[in-house]
C-alpha cells in the first residue's frame, strides 16, 4: 500500500520528509495542500490538523517530521499491510471457507 504524504512547496521540513522516504525507498503519493482544496480537506479529516509534512501510513498518521516517529509509523504500516483483514480470529474456530 502506498503511503500518503501531504506537503507544501518550499517547506524545508517537507524536503527532509521526501528525502527520508526516498532513502528508505518507501512508495508514496504526494499531495500539495497549497494547490488542492481536496488535499487540504483530506488532511484535516485524517489528522484533525493542517500542518505539513504529514504522513498517512496504515491506520495512523504523523504530523510534522520526526525521524523516530516516522520510522515507528512505517513499521506499524508494514505490519498492517501483512495482516489479512478477512482472517477470522482463532477463538471463532475453523474458517469454513478456508479449504487448505
Amino acid at each position: 500500500m502506498k503511503r500518503r504524504l501531504f506537503t507544501l512547496p518550499g517547506c524545508p521540513h517537507c524536503e527532509r520528509a521526501r528525502a527520508f522516504l526516498a532513502e528508505r525507498q518507501v512508495p508514496y503519493v504526494e499531495y500539495d495542500v497549497s494547490s488542492s482544496e481536496e488535499a487540504r480537506r483530506t488532511l484535516l479529516t485524517l489528522t484533525g490538523r493542517t500542518e505539513v509534512p504529514a504522513l498517512i501510513a496504515g491506520y495512523q498518521a504523523a504530523v510534522g517530521f520526526n525521524e523516530g516517529t516516522w520510522v515507528r509509523l512505517l513499521r506499524h504500516a508494514e505490519q498492517v499491510d501483512r495482516v489479512d483483514p478477512y482472517k477470522l480470529p482463532p477463538d471463532l474456530g475453523d474458517d469454513p471457507y478456508n479449504r487448505d
